[in-house]
């Protein structure tokens, strides 16, 4: 995902990615198979209703400029069960959310998370009301906007590296 030419000095600002949400981090040491994290999948788990709530400047560069996701019982209850079937502690700051783009340290203390955001205001591709917020996806059409969507699948990622270098490893598709 890539909203615009890149303002940024550092290469590691900007990088394409797939957009998600993420629902646990492990480290590569936990010692845990594909397996393992597949089956701490609920059986039988259902697509989940994803709302946007709010758009968001964040001061880590996984956290760089984001939507944070309404914190709904089903997506609540899916963490906390993804959480006791695998037995690590998981690392999910801000969840959930979905990252819009990842921004170097050094190009956000020169303002670029912000300018961001600008670039998104200034484009009308931010519409806020009293519930949440929407974004414009497409060019310019009243169809291409979206302010939330239905997860149908669960993706297993080695985020080892830089983000452009992340690997899915396996899927499992909700029912």
């Amino acid at each position: 995902m890539q909203f615009h030419e890149p303002l940024a000095a550092s290469l590691s600002s900007y990088p394409e990615f797939y957009p998600h949400i993420t629902l646990a981090s492990l480290p590569s040491s936990s010692g845990l198979s594909l397996s393992d994290m597949l089956s701490a999948i609920p059986p039988n788990q259902g697509s989940i209703s994803v709302e946007f709530e709010s758009i968001k400047i964040g001061s880590h560069y996984f956290r760089s400029a984001y939507v944070a996701i309404k914190h709904t019982p089903a997506l609540r209850a899916l963490h906390e069960h993804i959480r006791s079937k695998v037995g690590v502690v998981l690392c999910t700051p801000a969840f959930p959310h979905l990252s819009l783009c990842y921004i170097d340290d050094e190009d956000a203390k020169n303002g670029e998370r912000e300018r961001f955001l600008e670039y998104l205001d200034a484009g009308g591709r931010i519409q806020r009301n009293g519930q949440g917020v929407s974004l414009r996806y497409g060019e310019r059409s009243e169809d291409d906007w979206i302010d939330g969507f239905e997860a149908s699948e669960i993706w297993i990622v080695n985020c080892d590296g830089p983000v452009d270098q992340w690997t899915v490893l396996g899927q499992a598709t909700l029912t």
